[in-house]
């Protein structure tokens, strides 16, 4: 009788623990992120001039503490299909594809021929964001949901709001999505970073 007590109490005791170390799992804070990010994106931007490609490039600040994320985009470029498309070419259905003839010779053209030219847009922006939720977690890394809002300086110059998600590892690397929107001015893409400390410790 006292074996079976025993043994009941013993297994009562390790199923109290094996429960507690979950519950501390559960509950475990997440890794504190605060630091000074080297960022870049990648996303798709829609202004006034149409729908093209959105490269920002900048610095990402960091602060658990006081739950802020902010940005500094200082070179954003957009990528968009130019207008000076050469007459000579043009596209037409042959055979169920679609392929680029030139006019003048009747024969089949490489198709970028037809393609217009790449216009590049530049401009900067910084934004300032509340980290709203700082336990999200995606896969084993937890994310922090914010928003906010921020100041775009040229084309166009704009105010505009900002939300996502961003979330960094033990390594030093760190990645999200973002979108902005303001008047005439949508981004929306991917963003990966680098803290900036452990460059600096190599030198």
């Amino acid at each position: 009788m006292k074996i079976r007590t025993v043994l009941a109490i013993l297994l009562l005791w390790s199923l109290a623990v094996s429960a507690a170390t979950r519950t501390r799992q559960v509950v475990a804070p997440p890794p504190d992120i605060s630091g000074l990010y080297g960022s870049v994106g990648l996303g798709f931007i829609n202004l006034e001039k149409g729908v093209g490609l959105g490269l920002p490039f900048g610095l990402t600040a960091v602060s658990e503490r006081y739950r802020l994320i902010a940005t500094v985009n200082a070179l954003e470029i957009g990528l968009f299909e130019g207008g000076d498309r050469d007459p000579r070419y043009v596209r037409q259905s042959f055979r169920g594809n679609s392929v680029c003839f030139d006019r003048a010779t009747g024969f089949q053209v490489s198709d970028f021929r037809c393609s217009g030219s790449t216009d590049a847009q530049r401009s900067a922006s910084v934004d300032l964001n509340f980290i709203a939720v700082n336990e999200l977690w995606l896969g084993n890394h937890p994310a922090r949901l914010f928003a906010g809002g921020g100041f775009r300086f040229l084309n166009p110059q704009t105010p505009y709001l900002s939300a996502g998600l961003y979330t960094a590892s033990r390594s030093g690397f760190s990645g999200g999505f973002k979108l902005a929107m303001g008047e005439d001015y949508i981004f929306l893409g991917l963003v990966w970073g680098l803290d900036m400390r452990r460059i600096f410790r190599r030198f």
